[in-house]
């Protein structure tokens, strides 16, 4: 987690006291300049956490992505707070911004997954018994050979050449938008397929098993 220390220390009251945070915000909507600046550095804060505790249990993204979900869920807390017309409820307000945040983001990852050289490490394991190996090899083309020809043959290169994005766009003559598009759509395919699932794939995965990011 960021160091949020200071900002914590420069709060007159807890981070977890929401009814003095909502004060406060109501203080400086009423012209309190110095209470306004406690409820944003409050809400700041509140929300560093939150993000920061939700998204250490996300399947995918990294710090990019997790700059971009902070920065979205910050934005969209101050857009729309001359609107809300209950001050005291200001702490709530920001908590809902905040999950909307997070799921929007889950959403916009599972509509745009890359299947990046990491997507199939829970299956595809240089570590596995050979036979093990093979098995699952051989069910993830299964599942992707009834997808139409042109995603099939881009998720084979992205899934089981382990080719990149850049690769297989040059190979295929696809735009690389187009690549990552067959991709998501290979990784949907893959994620409803009962045999990968059996083989402890995406979020069946056991204890202690190994997860996307190793």
């Amino acid at each position: 987690m960021r160091d949020l220390a200071p900002l914590v220390a420069s709060l007159p009251f807890s981070l977890d006291d929401t009814e003095a945070a909502g004060q406060a915000f109501a203080d400086g909507r009423a012209g309190d300049a110095r209470a306004r600046e406690h409820a944003a550095t409050w809400a700041y804060v509140w929300t560093v956490r939150y993000m920061t505790r939700r998204f250490a249990t996300e399947r995918a993204g990294g710090p990019s992505d997790f700059d971009a979900l902070l920065t979205r869920a910050h934005e969209g807390t101050w857009k729309a707070e001359a609107r809300l017309d209950d001050p005291l409820k200001f702490p709530h307000y920001v908590s809902r911004v905040c999950k909307n945040a997070l799921l929007t983001h889950r959403e916009r990852r599972r509509t745009t997954v890359e299947a990046d050289d990491t997507t199939l490490a829970p299956v595809i394991d240089d570590d596995r018994h050979e036979g093990d190996a093979g098995a699952v090899r051989r069910d993830v083309a299964d599942a992707i050979a009834g997808l139409p020809a042109a995603v099939c043959i881009v998720a084979r290169m992205l899934l089981l050449d382990r080719l990149s994005f850049e690769a297989v766009a040059e190979a295929t003559g696809h735009p690389l938008a187009t690549v990552r598009t067959y991709a998501s759509k290979a990784n949907a395919r893959l994620r409803a397929s009962p045999a990968l699932r059996a083989h402890h794939f995406d979020d069946v995965l056991p204890p202690g098993a190994r997860g996307p990011d190793g």
